[in-house]
């Protein structure tokens, strides 16, 4: 008998749009984290990053914290996603130790 593994979790406030290629029951490699500012991110990225629908059917989108930021790249069968979190300095560490390690997806509705 195997010993059960256990993963460290990303949490979401929502099912975002960029989940619908992935299978949240399983894990997900933590392949880069790169700090950044909200500045340089483009219209098109930050509308990938954050769509959703809602209960209604309605697509909003998540407004992204401007300033100091964080990017997690993300892989699942060679697939990969990204999702931005606020820069602190505690959570890019912890951010940055996972790299290379599976993760899970928890999606926690606000």
């Amino acid at each position: 008998m195997e010993p059960v593994r256990s993963y460290k979790t990303i949490k979401f406030s929502h099912h975002y749009y960029k989940f619908r290629m992935f299978d949240l029951k399983r894990t997900l490699r933590l392949v880069d984290v790169h700090a950044t500012d909200y500045e340089t991110l483009s219209p098109s990225f930050i509308e990938y990053d954050t769509a959703y629908i809602t209960d209604d059917a309605r697509t909003v989108y998540y407004n992204l914290p401007k300033g100091e930021l964080i990017i997690l790249y993300l892989v699942q069968d060679n697939i990969m996603m990204t999702t931005v979190r606020r820069y602190i300095v505690d959570k890019y560490n912890f951010y940055y130790d996972l790299i290379g390690k599976e993760v899970m997806i928890k999606v926690i509705e606000e």
